[in-house]
């Protein structure tokens, strides 16, 4: 399974998810459980659902976080007519280039903004 368990939180959410379903966490961190042959398909289905709950842990990564963050600043941008430009890069006084998310034009009401780097 991928991702980083070392999180105290990911696996907290990880943990209450297979507990929830009846699943273990077993070595080198594969997930499974064991069953009769009677309640193979139950067991089968909450296996499935854990594996999915783990998929969805993936969307928690703060990859996924700031692209979705980022996708909203734009949306909410757009909606209030706020000028923008994304994604620009300034060179700093020590040489080195600084990356910022959004730059907000100057206006006639308010001098420019830059946002922060990510």
């Amino acid at each position: 399974m991928g991702g980083n368990l070392t999180l105290n939180k990911r696996k907290q959410f990880l943990m209450q998810a297979l507990k929830g379903l009846g699943i273990e966490l077993m070595e080198e961190n594969a997930i499974g459980t064991t069953t009769d042959f009677d309640d193979f398909p139950r067991k089968m289905h909450n296996l499935i659902q854990a594996i999915l709950a783990v998929n969805d842990l993936y969307y928690t990564s703060r990859q996924s976080v700031e692209s979705l963050f980022i996708e909203d600043v734009v949306q909410w941008m757009k909606e209030h007519d706020v000028r923008y430009i994304q994604n620009v890069s300034f060179m700093g006084y020590s040489g080195y280039d600084n990356v910022f998310q959004f730059v907000i034009p100057a206006s006639k009401v308010a001098p420019e903004s830059i946002g922060p780097n990510m």
